[in-house]
C-alpha cells in the first residue's frame, strides 16, 4: 500500500483543493437553494479570483426570489 507522503505533490495540492472547494461549495449550495436561487450559481467559486467574488455580489445585492414582499419594499 502506497504511503499517502509518497504521492506528488501536485497530486496532494489538487487533493486538497478539491476537498477544500466541496468544503465551501455545499453549504453555498444550500444557501443558494433556501434563497430561491440556481443552486448551480454555487459553482462559481472554481472560477480563478473573481469567482467568489461574484458569488458574493449575487448574493449580497440581488433581490431573492423567496424574500417575503414586506422587505421588498412593496406596499399592497
Amino acid at each position: 500500500m502506497e504511503d499517502i507522503a509518497s504521492i506528488s505533490p501536485q497530486l496532494r495540492s489538487i487533493l486538497i483543493n478539491v476537498g477544500a472547494g466541496l468544503i465551501v461549495v455545499y453549504p453555498l449550495w444550500r444557501i443558494f437553494r433556501r434563497a430561491g436561487f440556481y443552486p448551480i450559481l454555487a459553482l462559481l467559486v472554481f472560477v480563478p479570483m473573481i469567482g467568489p467574488l461574484i458569488v458574493a455580489v449575487i448574493l449580497a445585492f440581488s433581490r431573492w426570489p423567496n424574500e417575503p414582499r414586506s422587505k421588498r419594499g412593496w406596499t399592497k
